[in-house]
């Protein structure tokens, strides 16, 4: 979409009971915490938080995080990502991201969480994303092989 991040924080933070449960860590325990706001055509389209361990964000500048985040990490980590489930729903808006989003409190928003995983099956990014329901549309195209044809054996006695 050409969206532009501006990044609100970033740093070390107690992870979220939701957040430690993926990592298998202790709620609470330290990990890495980036909530960005994409603009496009210099209005919000949506907020992104997102959680890593620690260990990946040590000496990356505030700059680094700009760039789309499994281009950082192949980069400048060479971790490679390897599947992700992402589940969407419509949620209301919380104060903070209602305020990032610039629409009123617990107006709807498209809240789509991903959870990131490398090839061993490690987990490696859990991310929340928040979109305006006014200025985003989630379009999915699906594609099915054309059916088999089966083929009885008939049998003569």
């Amino acid at each position: 979409l050409k969206s532009k991040p501006r990044i609100i924080s970033l740093g070390r933070v107690p992870a979220p009971a939701v957040v430690a449960a993926f990592f298998g860590i202790a709620p609470g325990a330290l990990v890495f915490g980036l909530t960005r706001v994409h603009d496009l055509d210099g209005r919000p389209l949506s907020v992104v938080r997102s959680y890593l361990p620690a260990r990946l964000a040590a000496g990356l500048d505030r700059s680094a995080w700009r760039q789309p985040m499994h281009d950082l990490l192949r980069e400048r980590r060479n971790v490679r990502l390897h599947r992700s489930v992402h589940t969407l729903r419509v949620a209301r808006a919380m104060a903070d991201v209602a305020a990032m989003l610039g629409i009123a409190l617990a107006d709807p928003v498209l809240r789509i969480q991903a959870s990131t995983y490398v090839a061993d099956g490690s987990p490696i990014r859990w991310t929340e994303n928040f979109f305006r329901e006014d200025r985003y549309e989630y379009i999915a195209e699906m594609q099915w092989p054309a059916p088999r044809v089966r083929t009885s054996k008939a049998t003569t006695r």
